[in-house]
Protein backbone atom coordinates (compact mmCIF):
# COMPACT_ATOMS: atom_id res chain seq x y z
CA UNK A 1 0.00 0.00 0.00
CA UNK A 2 1.48 3.62 -1.20
CA UNK A 3 0.11 6.62 -0.36
CA UNK A 4 -0.46 9.59 -2.40
CA UNK A 5 3.33 10.72 -2.63
CA UNK A 6 4.46 7.21 -3.78
CA UNK A 7 6.04 6.33 -0.26
CA UNK A 8 5.15 2.61 1.10
CA UNK A 9 2.60 3.23 4.20
CA UNK A 10 2.52 -0.47 5.10
CA UNK A 11 1.10 -3.92 3.72
CA UNK A 12 -2.02 -5.64 4.02
CA UNK A 13 -1.21 -9.32 4.45
CA UNK A 14 -3.11 -12.43 6.08
CA UNK A 15 -3.19 -14.08 9.14
CA UNK A 16 -4.65 -18.09 8.66
CA UNK A 17 -7.53 -19.04 10.82
CA UNK A 18 -6.98 -21.37 13.79
CA UNK A 19 -7.68 -24.85 12.63
CA UNK A 20 -9.86 -27.03 14.70
CA UNK A 21 -9.19 -30.71 15.08
CA UNK A 22 -12.42 -32.91 16.49
CA UNK A 23 -12.93 -37.14 17.27
CA UNK A 24 -14.48 -38.85 14.40
CA UNK A 25 -16.86 -42.03 14.97
CA UNK A 26 -13.39 -44.08 13.93
CA UNK A 27 -11.73 -43.32 17.50
CA UNK A 28 -9.88 -40.89 15.21
CA UNK A 29 -9.55 -36.84 14.63
CA UNK A 30 -10.46 -35.08 11.60
CA UNK A 31 -9.66 -31.44 10.86
CA UNK A 32 -12.55 -28.84 10.26
CA UNK A 33 -12.06 -26.32 7.25
CA UNK A 34 -14.37 -23.62 8.56
CA UNK A 35 -14.81 -22.58 5.12
CA UNK A 36 -15.44 -18.55 4.63
CA UNK A 37 -13.42 -18.55 8.00
CA UNK A 38 -9.97 -19.33 6.68
CA UNK A 39 -7.89 -15.89 6.78
CA UNK A 40 -8.52 -12.64 8.19
CA UNK A 41 -6.95 -9.69 6.23
CA UNK A 42 -5.47 -6.50 8.14
CA UNK A 43 -3.36 -3.72 7.26
CA UNK A 44 0.26 -3.47 9.24
CA UNK A 45 1.80 -0.17 9.05
CA UNK A 46 5.45 0.60 7.31
CA UNK A 47 6.06 1.80 10.82
CA UNK A 48 5.61 -1.46 12.96
CA UNK A 49 8.27 -2.49 10.50
CA UNK A 50 10.83 -0.05 11.27
CA UNK A 51 10.32 -0.44 14.77
CA UNK A 52 11.06 -3.89 14.61
CA UNK A 53 14.01 -3.23 12.09
CA UNK A 54 15.03 -0.60 14.99
CA UNK A 55 15.19 -2.91 17.98
CA UNK A 56 17.65 -5.91 15.99
CA UNK A 57 20.09 -6.59 17.72
CA UNK A 58 22.96 -5.01 15.60
CA UNK A 59 25.57 -7.70 16.23
CA UNK A 60 25.54 -10.97 17.96
CA UNK A 61 27.06 -9.68 21.30
CA UNK A 62 24.54 -6.68 21.10
CA UNK A 63 20.83 -8.27 22.26
CA UNK A 64 18.10 -5.95 21.69
CA UNK A 65 16.41 -4.45 24.69
CA UNK A 66 12.60 -5.38 24.86
CA UNK A 67 10.29 -3.72 26.76
CA UNK A 68 7.48 -5.17 29.02
CA UNK A 69 5.18 -4.02 31.59
CA UNK A 70 6.03 -6.83 34.75
CA UNK A 71 3.31 -8.81 33.65
CA UNK A 72 2.03 -11.82 31.79
CA UNK A 73 -1.14 -11.54 30.25
CA UNK A 74 -3.81 -13.24 28.05
CA UNK A 75 -6.54 -11.79 25.62
CA UNK A 76 -10.14 -12.11 26.08
CA UNK A 77 -12.82 -11.44 23.36
CA UNK A 78 -15.01 -8.28 23.46
CA UNK A 79 -17.76 -10.45 25.68
CA UNK A 80 -16.76 -12.74 28.42
CA UNK A 81 -18.99 -14.42 31.30
CA UNK A 82 -16.33 -13.16 33.81
CA UNK A 83 -15.64 -10.25 33.16
CA UNK A 84 -18.30 -8.30 31.31
CA UNK A 85 -18.84 -6.75 28.02
CA UNK A 86 -16.38 -4.07 26.33
CA UNK A 87 -16.44 -2.68 23.06
CA UNK A 88 -12.80 -3.78 22.12
CA UNK A 89 -10.49 -7.18 23.01
CA UNK A 90 -9.03 -6.68 26.53
CA UNK A 91 -5.89 -8.17 27.70
CA UNK A 92 -6.12 -9.77 31.23
CA UNK A 93 -2.76 -9.39 33.21
CA UNK A 94 -3.43 -13.18 34.41
CA UNK A 95 0.25 -12.50 36.53
CA UNK A 96 1.73 -9.26 38.01
CA UNK A 97 5.32 -10.27 39.04
CA UNK A 98 5.92 -9.65 42.47
CA UNK A 99 8.79 -6.79 42.47
CA UNK A 100 8.74 -5.80 38.95
CA UNK A 101 8.11 -2.74 37.44
CA UNK A 102 3.80 -3.40 36.68
CA UNK A 103 3.58 -4.22 40.20
CA UNK A 104 5.43 -1.06 41.98
CA UNK A 105 2.79 0.94 39.81
CA UNK A 106 0.06 -0.71 41.32
CA UNK A 107 -1.17 -2.83 38.54
CA UNK A 108 -2.98 -6.74 39.75
CA UNK A 109 -3.58 -9.97 38.75
CA UNK A 110 -6.39 -10.23 36.43
CA UNK A 111 -6.59 -6.18 35.85
CA UNK A 112 -8.25 -5.51 32.74
CA UNK A 113 -6.08 -3.75 29.90
CA UNK A 114 -8.44 -1.35 27.68
CA UNK A 115 -6.37 1.16 26.53
CA UNK A 116 -2.89 2.09 25.92
CA UNK A 117 -1.45 5.82 26.22
CA UNK A 118 -5.08 6.58 25.72
CA UNK A 119 -5.93 4.43 22.54
CA UNK A 120 -8.17 1.33 22.99
CA UNK A 121 -6.65 -2.18 21.58
CA UNK A 122 -7.60 -2.47 18.35
CA UNK A 123 -10.68 -4.83 17.80
CA UNK A 124 -8.99 -7.97 15.50
CA UNK A 125 -8.18 -11.63 15.47
CA UNK A 126 -6.78 -12.51 19.22
CA UNK A 127 -3.09 -13.38 18.50
CA UNK A 128 -3.00 -9.81 16.26
CA UNK A 129 -4.25 -7.85 19.65
CA UNK A 130 -1.25 -9.08 21.33
CA UNK A 131 1.21 -8.97 19.10
CA UNK A 132 0.08 -5.07 18.12
CA UNK A 133 0.20 -4.49 22.17
CA UNK A 134 3.50 -6.03 22.45
CA UNK A 135 4.46 -3.12 19.26
CA UNK A 136 3.52 -0.77 21.07
CA UNK A 137 5.33 -1.42 23.95
CA UNK A 138 8.35 -1.57 21.17
CA UNK A 139 7.72 1.66 19.96
CA UNK A 140 7.50 3.55 23.52
CA UNK A 141 10.85 1.94 24.16
CA UNK A 142 12.62 1.16 27.44
CA UNK A 143 12.78 3.40 30.28
CA UNK A 144 9.90 5.21 28.59
CA UNK A 145 6.95 5.57 30.76
CA UNK A 146 3.41 4.39 29.47
CA UNK A 147 -0.10 5.25 30.45
CA UNK A 148 -1.99 2.03 31.07
CA UNK A 149 -6.23 2.54 31.11
CA UNK A 150 -7.41 -0.54 32.99
CA UNK A 151 -10.53 -2.19 34.77
CA UNK A 152 -10.04 -4.46 37.76
CA UNK A 153 -13.19 -7.21 37.71
CA UNK A 154 -14.24 -5.97 41.74
CA UNK A 155 -14.10 -1.86 40.12
CA UNK A 156 -16.89 -0.38 38.29
CA UNK A 157 -14.72 2.43 36.92
CA UNK A 158 -11.28 2.30 34.87
CA UNK A 159 -8.00 3.52 36.41
CA UNK A 160 -4.95 5.14 34.89
CA UNK A 161 -2.26 3.32 35.22
CA UNK A 162 1.29 4.79 34.75
CA UNK A 163 4.59 3.06 34.63
CA UNK A 164 8.14 3.02 33.32
CA UNK A 165 9.31 0.12 30.93
CA UNK A 166 11.80 -2.04 31.83
CA UNK A 167 13.90 -4.75 30.13
CA UNK A 168 12.55 -8.09 29.71
CA UNK A 169 14.38 -10.31 31.78
CA UNK A 170 15.91 -12.65 30.33
CA UNK A 171 14.44 -15.89 28.15
CA UNK A 172 14.88 -19.37 28.11
CA UNK A 173 17.13 -19.40 24.53
CA UNK A 174 18.92 -16.86 26.56
CA UNK A 175 19.83 -19.61 29.81
CA UNK A 176 23.11 -21.34 29.81
CA UNK A 177 23.46 -24.76 28.67
CA UNK A 178 25.46 -27.80 29.87
CA UNK A 179 25.39 -31.05 27.36
CA UNK A 180 25.90 -34.14 29.24
CA UNK A 181 27.10 -36.24 26.87
CA UNK A 182 28.45 -39.45 28.72
CA UNK A 183 25.00 -39.75 30.44
CA UNK A 184 22.65 -38.80 27.70
CA UNK A 185 20.77 -35.40 28.35
CA UNK A 186 21.06 -31.72 28.42
CA UNK A 187 20.38 -28.96 31.20
CA UNK A 188 19.66 -25.33 31.40
CA UNK A 189 19.71 -22.51 33.67
CA UNK A 190 16.41 -21.31 35.49
CA UNK A 191 15.21 -18.36 34.02
CA UNK A 192 13.43 -15.99 36.79
CA UNK A 193 10.21 -16.51 34.76
CA UNK A 194 10.26 -19.79 34.86
CA UNK A 195 8.64 -20.29 38.47
CA UNK A 196 5.50 -18.35 36.29
CA UNK A 197 5.45 -21.11 33.63
CA UNK A 198 2.56 -23.40 34.29
CA UNK A 199 4.43 -25.86 31.87
CA UNK A 200 7.38 -26.08 34.32
CA UNK A 201 5.74 -27.11 37.59
CA UNK A 202 8.87 -27.91 39.32
CA UNK A 203 10.66 -24.70 39.23
CA UNK A 204 7.37 -23.14 41.17
CA UNK A 205 7.81 -20.98 44.18
CA UNK A 206 11.33 -19.88 43.49
CA UNK A 207 12.87 -23.60 43.48
CA UNK A 208 16.49 -23.59 42.66
CA UNK A 209 18.00 -26.10 40.62
CA UNK A 210 19.15 -27.07 36.73
CA UNK A 211 16.51 -27.79 33.90
CA UNK A 212 16.67 -30.64 31.89
CA UNK A 213 15.34 -29.59 27.95
CA UNK A 214 16.04 -32.91 26.48
CA UNK A 215 16.54 -36.57 26.83
CA UNK A 216 17.48 -38.43 23.91
CA UNK A 217 16.18 -42.02 23.44
CA UNK A 218 18.29 -44.98 24.50
CA UNK A 219 20.51 -43.16 26.46
CA UNK A 220 21.58 -43.93 30.16
CA UNK A 221 19.47 -41.13 31.19
CA UNK A 222 16.52 -41.94 29.46
CA UNK A 223 16.66 -45.60 30.72
CA UNK A 224 17.26 -44.51 34.10
CA UNK A 225 13.99 -42.60 33.87
CA UNK A 226 15.02 -39.19 33.37
CA UNK A 227 12.21 -36.72 32.03
CA UNK A 228 12.52 -33.55 30.03
CA UNK A 229 11.34 -30.58 32.38
CA UNK A 230 12.47 -32.48 35.51
CA UNK A 231 14.60 -30.21 37.97
CA UNK A 232 17.64 -31.13 39.23
CA UNK A 233 18.45 -29.59 42.56
CA UNK A 234 21.52 -31.93 43.46
CA UNK A 235 24.30 -34.37 42.32
CA UNK A 236 25.96 -37.05 44.71
CA UNK A 237 23.90 -34.81 47.68
CA UNK A 238 25.87 -31.93 46.46
CA UNK A 239 23.49 -28.70 45.88
CA UNK A 240 23.34 -27.75 41.86
CA UNK A 241 21.99 -24.57 42.46
CA UNK A 242 23.50 -23.24 39.11
CA UNK A 243 24.62 -24.48 35.76
CA UNK A 244 28.46 -24.15 36.94
CA UNK A 245 28.05 -25.85 39.98
CA UNK A 246 26.13 -29.00 37.88
CA UNK A 247 29.05 -28.91 35.81
CA UNK A 248 32.19 -28.70 38.86
CA UNK A 249 29.51 -31.83 40.39
CA UNK A 250 29.47 -33.77 37.86
CA UNK A 251 32.60 -33.68 36.47
CA UNK A 252 34.27 -34.08 39.93
CA UNK A 253 31.98 -37.42 39.99
CA UNK A 254 33.37 -38.78 36.61
CA UNK A 255 36.99 -38.12 37.28
CA UNK A 256 36.75 -39.13 41.12
CA UNK A 257 34.72 -42.61 40.07
CA UNK A 258 34.92 -43.29 36.72
CA UNK A 259 31.52 -45.62 35.44
CA UNK A 260 30.07 -45.37 38.56
CA UNK A 261 26.52 -44.10 39.17
CA UNK A 262 25.66 -40.83 39.97
CA UNK A 263 22.63 -39.89 41.97
CA UNK A 264 20.95 -36.98 40.82
CA UNK A 265 17.93 -35.36 43.07
CA UNK A 266 15.18 -34.21 40.73
CA UNK A 267 11.94 -32.40 41.08
CA UNK A 268 9.28 -33.78 38.65
CA UNK A 269 5.10 -32.90 37.70
CA UNK A 270 2.51 -30.45 39.50
CA UNK A 271 3.38 -31.33 42.85
CA UNK A 272 6.81 -30.64 43.09
CA UNK A 273 7.50 -34.26 43.96
CA UNK A 274 11.77 -35.25 45.23
CA UNK A 275 12.59 -38.02 43.91
CA UNK A 276 16.52 -39.68 43.47
CA UNK A 277 17.56 -41.23 39.86
CA UNK A 278 20.60 -43.06 39.27
CA UNK A 279 22.82 -42.49 36.17
CA UNK A 280 25.70 -44.38 35.17
CA UNK A 281 27.64 -42.60 32.84
CA UNK A 282 29.64 -44.32 29.64
CA UNK A 283 32.79 -44.25 27.90
CA UNK A 284 30.80 -43.34 24.88
CA UNK A 285 29.42 -40.06 24.61
CA UNK A 286 25.35 -40.47 23.84
CA UNK A 287 24.19 -38.08 20.78
CA UNK A 288 22.79 -35.23 22.18
CA UNK A 289 22.99 -32.25 19.69
CA UNK A 290 22.35 -29.02 21.81
CA UNK A 291 18.58 -27.33 20.77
Amino acid sequence: VFDENGQVAGMVTAQPFDRFVTPNQQGGQQELLLKGRQVTSFFSSASNFATILDYMAKTPDTPRLMPWIGALFDVLPSTDSRFGEYKTPVLRLGTVIPGQNGDKAGLQNDDLVLAVNGKPLEKQAANLVARDFQRQLLQTGVNSEITLTVRHPRQKEDSQVKLRLEPLPPQAQEAARYVVQSMGFIVRELMMLDQYNEGIPAAKNGAKGVLVIYVPQQGPAYVAGLENNDLITAVNDQKADSISDFKKAIEDSIKASPGKEIKLIIRRGKDAETQSINIKPTSQPTSAPAK
